[in-house]
């Protein structure tokens, strides 16, 4: 057993990545079991970065070791404190609770500062920025994210990190302040750091990769190539084994089927996000609120208005109830939203000039046009398009009234053409099944079916009770004509209903 935890612990000091999540796992239990007790007094230190693979997965068990060390060590040496504090918000962080994850890190980073030259640091502590920016973007806070990647960890400092992990996040937070043309960039230059430091696919860097790469995908409707990243990133999330991840993946997938127009596939996929986080606050319930009221904004804005009271108070928040007003054409109702919003990515800036254009147009379309031409001029060099034609209606018409320059002209010009096709097309009802139609509730409670979660968890992402859950297993098999999980899930998949 001695043996196992010097290879586990000379496998998270070298790559910080373990590549069999749930054997690591499960190898640090039994190692907890016989040595934990001793260890919390005589090897703190040791203790804790087994105790780290089961914090990382969000599990409680790390909840009580943590504990033990704390009442063992209560004035713990810098070193101690820097990793005990960095643990305590791993697992926080993962559980979905952001403000003890956030406090934990801040506790971290000043044991690290204190600590400076008092001998050597776990090289896990140099991964606190990047565990920090999580955080603050589970909770929405994209100001903060970039600002908690600027901290840095002095003296720490591990390649893998500084030329792969960090410039990835920082690629995925521009990607998210609608910087696209910085989150390429920064995408390529990782790309080699990837391959010269051997970073597996399942590792933090490579899945934020992929997301920010399906983002920038997604943003130019280029469909095929987000489903092959995002894809990936779910493979790779779930042997990575951190909920925070898999939530943010599940997160985007939602937004790739709202995309397709799959509001079933939606539903399901930020019920599993949902799910992925065992104690999330109040700021990270409501951005799995804001990301419903997206999906209903897009594909049942008839059911949107019944989630205002859940969103949060935030720019992104105010531009999407402005949105729906739009939709409604309540042109002065939007107009009012939009007056009292400062937007201030590139991408809240483009919405709010698109959402002006739109709520102006029919009083006066020299106004609409200026906000128009200036929101077109702000997204052009990063190449914009579900943003620009997915405001809302009208959108085709304006551009096509707009008097654009040569600058801007070869731009609109995309830009009409892409609204059109979207307008034209039609991707049609799935094919349903002869013993009836499934419902969009059925529907996502089949999708769900074809996951790994139990009845029960289902049944909790969805807010509903067992027997509700029950009601409507046995409305699918009917129509299916089924009469197990299993066999519901492959008629599913062979009637195309995911």
């Amino acid at each position: 057993m001695q043996l196992a935890a010097d290879l586990l612990v000379d496998s998270m000091l070298t790559i910080l990545d373990v590549t069999h999540a749930q054997e690591a796992k499960t190898v640090a239990r039994a190692w907890l079991a016989r040595f934990g007790d001793a260890a919390a007094e005589a090897s703190p230190e040791q203790l804790l970065q087994f105790v780290l693979l089961l914090a990382a997965a969000g599990h409680q068990e790390a909840e009580g070791w943590l504990t033990k060390v704390n009442r063992a060590h209560p004035n713990p040496a810098p070193g101690l404190d820097a990793l005990a504090h960095a643990v305590w918000a791993a697992y926080h962080f993962n559980r979905g609770s952001v403000g003890l994850a956030l406090e934990h890190n801040r506790l971290a980073r000043q044991a690290v500062s204190v600590a400076a030259g008092q001998g050597p640091l776990f090289p896990m502590l140099t991964e606190l920025p990047i565990q920090e920016a999580g955080a603050h973007l589970l909770a929405g806070d994209l100001p903060a994210a970039a600002a908690a990647l600027q901290h840095g960890t002095p003296p720490l400092s591990a390649p893998i990190v500084d030329e792969f992990r960090s410039p990835v996040t920082e690629a995925w937070v521009a990607f998210l302040h609608g910087d696209l043309v910085s989150a390429e960039a920064a995408l390529d230059r990782a790309a080699g750091a990837a391959a010269e430091h051997g970073a597996v696919a399942h590792g933090v860097g490579q899945i934020i990769a992929n997301l920010a790469g399906a983002g920038i995908h997604l943003e130019r409707r280029e469909h095929q190539t987000a489903v092959a990243m995002l894809t990936a990133a779910r493979a790779a999330a779930r042997i990575n084994g951190r909920p925070a991840l898999q939530a943010m993946v599940d997160t985007w997938i939602a937004r790739l089927a709202t995309a397709q127009g799959d509001r079933a596939g939606a539903l399901a996929s930020l019920a599993q996000a949902r799910l992925a986080l065992a104690a999330p606050d109040d700021r990270v319930r409501a951005q799995f609120a804001l990301e419903e009221f997206r999906i209903a904004l897009a594909l049942e804005p008839a059911e949107a208005s019944a989630l205002i009271p859940q969103l949060p108070d935030n720019t992104a928040s105010r531009l999407l109830q402005a949105r729906l007003h739009v939709l409604r054409r309540e042109w002065a109702k939007a107009e009012q939203i939009l007056e009292e919003v400062e937007p201030g990515t590139i991408r809240e800036r483009v919405e709010w000039g698109v959402l002006r254009s739109l709520a102006a147009q029919a009083p006066d379309l020299t106004r609409a046009h200026g906000y128009l031409r200036t929101a077109l001029a702000l997204a052009s060099p990063h190449r914009y398009l579900a943003t620009i034609i997915g405001q809302g209606p009208g959108i085709t018409a304006l551009l096509h009234s707009l008097p654009a320059g040569p600058d801007l002209k070869p731009y609109v010009d995309e830009l009409s053409v892409r609204a059109e096709a979207v307008a034209a097309s039609s991707n049609g009802p799935a094919r349903q099944p002869p013993g009836g139609v499934l419902s969009d509730r059925e529907l996502t409670v089949l999708r769900l079916l074809a996951s790994r979660l139990t009845t029960t968890e289902i049944a909790g992402a969805l807010f509903i009770s067992a027997n509700t859950l029950k009601s409507h297993m046995k409305s699918i098999y009917r129509k299916l004509d089924v009469n197990s999980r299993a066999d519901a899930v492959r008629e599913g998949q062979a009637h195309g209903l995911f």
